[in-house]
């Protein structure tokens, strides 16, 4: 049985916070940089002028439209992906992105040479994602929504959190992280697949 991944796009593979901040503050002359996001809530950050009304008309504006197409990867990810594809890693793409966005995902994540095949990409909302991850039988889950994770652990499935400046105040107030590890990058999280990629080739080959 092969070794399955599910791996969030936004803030994962995709660095989506600069390139929204980018439209945001170009439409409301604002200087909003992604280091100064410390909460989930972007409008609620002390050194953020984005306010709430701000953030749903340029999320709107980025869904009506076609900015999707044009988010840049996070650097140092393909090379990761692509080595434990070769490892023997079967990885699910999932995100909460709206449909109209799928084949500029798609052709994206193409484009970086990443095989996407047998309908690995997949968009569910956050709330669905570990109800899907117990059907697929996922082994591990990589996500930045720290609600994510959290009912990914409760489903049983071991669980990534992708710190990024945006979820360390919810992840702070989180009282039980077993069960939960936290990584700064992509590369530490491959290294953790792939320790356990090698474990189960080991048993396998001694059973």
């Amino acid at each position: 049985m092969s070794y399955k991944i599910m791996c969030d796009l936004d803030d994962v593979v995709f660095d989506f916070v600069p390139h929204f901040l980018a439209l945001t503050n170009e439409l409301f002359e604002h200087n909003d940089q992604p280091e100064d996001i410390s909460d989930w809530n972007w409008w609620e950050c002390p050194f953020i002028d984005l306010t709430f009304e701000e953030f749903i008309y340029g999320m709107k504006l980025f869904t009506a439209g076609e900015y999707w197409k044009d988010i840049p990867l996070h650097k140092g990810v393909v090379p990761h992906i692509l080595d434990l594809i070769d490892k023997g890693a079967d990885i699910y793409y999932v995100s909460d992105r709206p449909e109209k966005a799928f084949e500029w995902t798609q052709n994206a994540l193409r484009k970086a040479h990443i095989p996407i095949v047998d309908n690995r990409l997949i968009f569910r909302s956050s709330k669905e994602k570990a109800n899907l991850c117990r059907t697929l039988s996922i082994n591990i889950v990589i996500e930045d929504n720290v609600d994510t994770v959290l009912s990914c652990v409760a489903s049983g499935i071991q669980s990534v959190l992708q710190l990024r400046s945006h979820n360390m105040t919810k992840w702070d107030s989180v009282e039980c992280k077993d069960n939960i590890t936290p990584v700064h990058c992509f590369g530490e999280f491959a290294n953790i697949a792939r320790k356990q990629i090698c474990l189960r080739e080991t048993q396998e080959g001694s059973a």
